[in-house]
């Protein structure tokens, strides 16, 4: 694998972290959650499904990666192998989180 994809897939999975925990720590809380009329709630709705179909793939090429990089390993170097599950991690840990 080239040594400059993976270290921009873990530059971003590493940004991806650190935005997600300052957003986690700017939020109040479920005690703030303000309970929305009824178009805001259909708008959430739809976003919320809109969401799960363009992360699920994500998911699943994640999973898949993670799979024949567990499986073929011997098709691969040692390092290479680790490479790619690492890679099928921070896709799955950025599509799960993110």
């Amino acid at each position: 694998m080239n040594r400059q994809m993976v270290l921009k897939a873990c530059v971003t999975f590493f940004i991806q972290v650190i935005l997600s925990l300052l957003v986690w720590k700017s939020t109040p809380g479920v005690s703030a959650t303000v309970m929305g009329g009824l178009y805001i709630n259909a708008a959430r709705l739809i976003a919320a499904s809109l969401l799960h179909y363009t992360v699920m793939p994500e998911i699943k090429h994640a999973l898949g990666l993670m799979q024949y990089s567990s499986v073929y390993s011997h098709k691969f170097d040692m390092q290479n192998s680790i490479v790619s599950y690492m890679l099928g991690c921070f896709k799955l840990s950025g599509g799960v989180l993110c």
